[in-house]
């Protein structure tokens, strides 16, 4: 499974210049250029102070890391329409154009929302460890593409962790999408391995 997965992604990748991409919720927050997000990561600082007590953990990658090349920055928190409860919180990295979105989510909480990342139709499941822990990859099909977005899925003792990326996104020079490096397998495990409790 893991070898079809590989032909997958890299048939996409290899074929993504010339593909076009509705992007579904990653259009304002995917046009902040890595090193301008002070103002989204204080966002991110007011929203999770805002909560504590939450029954979860919270894992961050720092403010910024690179993956195939790219330099990825954060986390943002948007201005409005933001989710940060006691039972969840959503945030993202931003890079050129592309993101990393990221949910922490309760696991007293999990079996009311869990259907909203598990329910995708046509998507490849794939077991994988991520960190010595056990998790679900969904790669999704989409826009004309086998695989359009993954979403990563790893349950802990205190945080079920959402990770989820888009293939491509649109705005790219001269109306090309750019590709999205996380879209990789290898390079997606391989940046969330490097999770680490928030704040350190």
């Amino acid at each position: 499974m893991h070898a079809l997965v590989r032909t997958l992604f890299r048939s996409l990748l290899a074929g993504v210049a010339t593909l076009a991409l509705a992007a579904c919720g990653s259009g304002e927050r995917a046009q902040q250029p890595p090193g301008s997000g002070d103002h989204f990561y204080d966002n991110f600082q007011t929203a999770v102070a805002s909560v504590p007590n939450r029954d979860y953990d919270i894992y961050w990658l720092g403010r910024e890391f690179s993956a195939g090349g790219m330099l990825f920055s954060g986390p943002h928190f948007p201005d409005f329409g933001g989710d940060v409860t006691e039972s969840s919180v959503a945030f993202h990295y931003t890079g050129t154009r592309v993101s990393l979105e990221l949910s922490f989510i309760s696991p007293g909480y999990w079996p009311s929302v869990a259907d909203r990342f598990t329910n995708q139709p046509g998507a490849i499941s794939e077991r994988v460890t991520v960190a010595g822990s056990d998790g679900q990859l969904l790669l999704i099909p989409g826009a004309g593409r086998p695989v359009n977005s993954a979403t990563l899925i790893v349950i802990l003792e205190r945080s079920v962790v959402v990770a989820s990326v888009n293939s491509t996104t649109t705005g790219g020079a001269g109306g090309v999408p750019d590709a999205n490096p996380l879209i990789d397998v290898e390079t997606f495990l391989a940046v969330t391995e490097e999770l680490r409790p928030y704040p350190e």
